[in-house]
C-alpha cells in the first residue's frame, strides 16, 4: 500500500498537522462576561465593553468620547441622544482564529482610562 514506512510517517504527520492547526477556538460565557467594563481604543476612539452576545460571539462597545447618535423610537422618530455603539465579533467565521476587528482593539493602560 505505501512504498515505505517513511511515506506512511509523512502522511500521518501531515494529517496530524492539519488536525492540530484546525482546532476551533471556544470562549465561555464567563470569559466573555469578564470583558464587561474593560476600556479599549477602537479605531482611535476610547470605548468601554458594555455587553456581550453569545451568538457570534460578539462584544458591544460604547463610545466614551461623547460621540452621540440619535436613537429612533419604535415608530422611527428620533427622540433621544445616546452614545455610539459598535458590535465587534470576537472570532472569525470559521472560529479558527480571532477576528481582525477584535484584534484591532487596544486595551487602555491605567493612566489612559477615563
Amino acid at each position: 500500500m505505501f512504498k515505505s514506512n517513511y511515506t506512511f510517517k509523512l502522511l500521518i504527520e501531515n494529517i496530524l498537522t492539519e488536525i492540530i492547526t484546525k482546532v476551533m477556538i471556544t470562549i465561555s460565557t464567563d470569559q466573555m462576561r469578564d470583558m464587561i467594563g474593560l476600556q479599549v481604543k477602537y479605531h482611535e476612539v476610547y470605548c468601554r465593553v458594555v455587553e456581550v452576545l453569545e451568538d457570534g460571539p460578539s462584544i458591544i462597545l460604547e463610545d466614551m468620547e461623547h460621540h452621540i447618535s440619535i436613537q429612533a423610537d419604535q415608530h422611527g422618530e428620533a427622540h433621544r441622544r445616546v452614545p455610539k455603539t459598535y458590535t465587534i465579533t470576537i472570532l472569525s467565521p470559521d472560529k479558527l482564529e480571532f477576528s481582525t476587528e477584535f484584534l484591532t482593539l487596544e486595551p487602555l493602560e491605567h493612566h489612559e482610562l477615563f
